[in-house]
């Protein structure tokens, strides 16, 4: 029996009662659920103020605002809303577009681009391309190609160049038709080169340089930046023009939030603080060091092809005697006899406190640091971040899926099991679809849809008939009604 007792909609709420728990939904709206007799809702959001949902009946496309009227007719084969509130539309073999208060430009456009001002760049079907004001109303003739400049765009012809003004890209801010290649390497820093060549300087106030242009820049990190002269020749520097880690190393690496880096001198590695150089593992202590992940905030330190781990300021936590060695979560991962049939594998605290102790199992660190772990006789257990088993699941009923579940089938079928689970509260769903692009699924719980996002936060609990996603936000259909909710997580 589902346990939805009451469900309200008012003033952009939804209050949902269960059972269990009693929790209020606040629910961003964009168009609230208004929308009847249709089969499908869409919607794209933009710059424009008017929020306009696609609607689908009977494989024709129309057009509602916020307040769920309809605004175009359901009579057109395709139908998209620009993200600047523009609209494109086909119809018997015809194309249409309009602009954002649905007034119709000509048919032969074939592009509309929003200016700074207010008005419109167009191009008609044959390449041409003019300005329509606010109104809709040609103020430049079809007669022009485009002309991009640094700070502006232009039409030209064989007789004039009009400019134009400056365009609106997707980001709300002023560009051209193309991203320009504005140095903007070091946020906050002037960088200057001479005409000829790619070696770069800092220049300082009033245009005087701090430094001359003699550095190619590898890696910057807030006030500091990995630089080289040549290519054996690096060293760091920085923004004033400082020399902090003289340029005497074969090589240098990334600089971790502790501001140190790896560096190769006279064929071997080590690691220093690229504030001061002072060396904190010295070149030759291991045969290799490697950065154990994306966030850099520990070393892999390689002797005699084993591997261990120091953290980024050099202290040795694990000793190099593993096959491999890695940080997975906010764990230290280690496997032992990783070329034989059954490699061990094993956990320990960052601190290099045993937590699982090598086994031959498979081990999988979960997105919210709980744990996958897989018997030899295919059980599996869920252990939570304490080490206690939260959940065990027969052998060969259950595998991984995407970074926070665990997909169960047995004879009775299917379901999806969240590591967010625990022993009091398990939290099982029907269905779960592969995620979007910001990591969100829709979800199915006896017969009803919702989304959660994959760390397990529900954007929109399990009381809605019908769920379509739309990047930025979702279409939902409640009691046969259709509305749009704004996607948080985007």
């Amino acid at each position: 029996m589902r346990n939805l007792l009451n469900l309200l909609t008012f003033c952009g709420f939804l209050l949902v009662t269960t059972t269990v728990f009693s929790q209020n939904y606040t629910l961003p709206w964009i168009i609230k659920p208004i929308i009847g007799d249709v089969d499908k809702v869409t919607y794209r959001d933009g710059n424009s103020k008017k929020h306009y949902a696609i609607v689908e009946k009977n494989g024709l496309k129309g057009l509602v605002d916020s307040k769920g009227k309809q605004v175009l007719p359901i009579e057109y084969n395709v139908l998209n809303v620009h993200w600047v509130g523009t609209v494109y539309a086909e119809k018997g073999g015809q194309k249409f577009n309009f602009a954002p208060n649905l007034k119709p430009f000509a048919d032969s456009i074939q592009s509309v681009i929003p200016l700074e001002d207010g008005r419109f760049l167009l191009e008609n079907q044959k390449g041409k391309w003019g300005v329509a004001n606010k109104k809709m109303k040609t103020v430049i003739p079809f007669n022009y190609q485009v002309d991009q400049g640094l700070e502006t765009v232009s039409l030209i012809n064989s007789d004039k160049t009009i400019e134009i003004g400056r365009l609106i890209m997707p980001d709300g801010q002023a560009s051209g038709l193309m991203s320009l290649n504005l140095d903007l390497q070091w946020p906050g820093v002037t960088l200057y080169k001479e005409t000829k060549g790619s070696k770069k300087g800092i220049m300082g106030k009033k245009n005087v340089p701090l430094t001359p242009p003699i550095y190619s820049f590898y890696y910057i990190k807030g006030d500091y930046a990995v630089a080289f002269i040549s290519k054996k020749i690096w060293g760091v520097i920085n923004s004033k023009g400082d020399t902090l880690v003289p340029f005497e190393y074969e090589e240098l690496g990334k600089i971790n939030n502790a501001l140190t880096t790896i560096f190769k001198k006279d064929g071997k590695i080590g690691v220093l603080n690229v504030t001061n150089g002072r060396i904190v593992i010295p070149a030759g202590t291991y045969d290799d060091i490697k950065y154990v992940n994306g966030e850099m905030d520990y070393y892999v330190v390689v002797k005699n092809q084993k591997q261990g781990i120091c953290d980024n300021n050099g202290k040795e936590i694990l000793a190099p005697t593993y096959d491999t060695a890695l940080k997975s979560g906010d764990y230290l991962y280690v496997v032992e006899q990783k070329s034989s049939q059954y490699p061990k594998r094993g956990l320990f605290s960052t601190q290099g406190q045993v937590l699982l102790k090598p086994d031959s199992v498979k081990l999988l660190v979960l997105a919210n640091n709980t744990l996958y772990v897989e018997q030899l006789d295919g059980t599996v257990r869920h252990i939570n971040q304490k080490m206690e088993v939260v959940q065990t699941f027969s052998p060969g009923t259950a595998q991984p899926f995407e970074e926070n579940w665990i997909l169960v089938e047995d004879g009775k079928g299917r379901k999806f099991y969240h590591a967010n689970s625990t022993k009091i509260n398990p939290i099982w769903y029907d269905e779960v679809s592969e995620p979007k692009d910001d990591k969100v699924h829709i979800v199915k719980k006896d017969g009803f849809w919702g989304v959660v996002h994959n760390s397990g936060e529900v954007l929109i609990p399990t009381v809605m008939d019908e769920i379509v996603y739309n990047w930025d936000s979702l279409s939902v259909k409640y009691k046969g009604k259709w509305g749009v909710v704004k996607n948080t997580f985007y």
